[in-house]
C-alpha cells in the first residue's frame, strides 16, 4: 500500500484570498541541494524580466554557490534568501508562484502546502511530483534541466488568469480529496489494523 503525505487544508485557508504582488514573487522552499536544481531557476528568473523577483527558503550545501551565482548575474535585487522557515505558511504568504525544478523528488510535500494555500505550482516532470501535479489541470510540469521551458511555465502562472485560477481551483479540490488527512488517515488505520478515530455519530 502506498499512503501519501497530508495536510489539514483548513490551517491554509486564510491565504487563498489574496492578490498577486506588483512586483511578481515566485517562491522556492526545501533544501538548497544539487538535486534541486536551484540554478536552473535562477535562469528562469533572468529570463522573466526585473518584475519577478525570486525568494529561496531553506538551507544546505548549495547556498554559498547560489549566492555566488546570484552576484555573478547581477541578479542580487531580485533574488532574496530568506534561510529556512519554521512554518510553510509564512512562506507561503509571501509568494505568487510555488517552483519545484529538481531532477528527482520522493513525493514533493510542498507542492499539496502551496495547493492548499491556493498558491498555482509549476515543477519539472518528474517521479513522485507527478504523483501530485497533473500538467495543466492542477499545476504546470515543464523538463528538466530547461531553463527557458520552466521560465515559460512560470509566465503563464503568473500572467494568464484564467489559468491560474483553474489551477488554484483544482489544486485545493485535489488537496480536499486526496491528500487532506481525513483521506489519508483512514489508510493507515487499515494498514495497521486499527479501529476508526472518528467514531459515528
Amino acid at each position: 500500500m502506498v499512503i501519501p503525505n497530508a495536510v489539514e487544508p483548513a490551517e491554509f485557508q486564510n491565504l487563498a484570498d489574496r492578490p498577486i504582488a506588483d512586483l511578481l514573487r515566485v517562491g522556492f522552499i526545501g533544501r538548497l541541494d544539487p538535486i534541486k536544481r536551484i540554478p536552473d531557476l535562477l535562469a528562469a528568473v533572468r529570463l522573466l524580466g526585473p518584475s519577478v523577483h525570486l525568494h529561496l527558503f531553506g538551507d544546505g550545501r548549495e547556498r554559498g554557490k547560489l549566492e555566488e551565482l546570484v552576484r555573478r548575474d547581477r541578479l542580487d535585487s531580485r533574488v532574496m534568501f530568506h534561510g529556512a522557515v519554521p512554518r510553510p505558511l509564512d512562506a507561503l504568504a509571501m509568494i505568487d508562484v510555488l517552483v519545484l525544478p529538481s531532477e528527482a523528488e520522493g513525493f514533493g510535500l510542498v507542492l499539496i502546502e502551496a495547493m492548499a494555500a491556493a498558491v498555482p505550482v509549476v515543477a519539472t516532470n518528474v517521479p513522485g511530483t507527478r504523483d501530485v501535479v497533473r500538467d495543466g489541470v492542477n499545476g504546470l510540469l515543464a523538463p528538466v534541466a530547461s531553463p527557458k521551458l520552466l521560465a515559460e511555465r512560470i509566465d503563464r502562472a503568473l500572467h494568464d488568469n484564467a489559468l491560474r485560477q483553474r489551477l488554484i481551483t483544482a489544486g485545493r479540490a485535489e488537496v480536499a480529496a486526496r491528500f487532506s488527512w481525513t483521506t489519508v488517515l483512514p489508510m493507515y488505520q487499515e494498514l495497521l489494523g486499527l479501529p476508526s478515530l472518528n467514531p459515528d455519530p
